[in-house]
């Protein structure tokens, strides 16, 4: 399992993260890369992102919010309390 609480920094190509993660209070996902998300995880955070995919799996929310960036949803399911900002936006 991926468990995070900080920065999680794709510099170029893609980060695949095919695993169960678990991405907590800190999260935040930077860099000119991707970071893909294939496992099921459950996000508790309210997260930053440049480059977040969620690619497959089943996404939970525990009072998920993305607070700035975007995420792209390409594949798999959403579940539990999410939300998107004003100034955020959900592909």
């Amino acid at each position: 399992m991926f468990v995070n609480s900080g920065t999680v920094d794709a510099q170029v190509g893609t980060l695949r993260l095919d695993g169960a993660g678990s991405f907590q209070h800190g999260s935040a996902f930077t860099g000119a890369g991707v970071v893909e998300v294939r496992g099921d995880s459950t996000f508790a955070v309210a997260l930053t992102s440049q480059n977040l995919r969620l690619a497959g799996g089943t996404q939970t929310g525990s009072a998920a919010s993305l607070a700035g960036g975007s995420v792209a949803f390409r594949a798999g399911a959403l579940t539990g309390a999410w939300s998107v900002a004003r100034a955020a936006t959900r592909e």
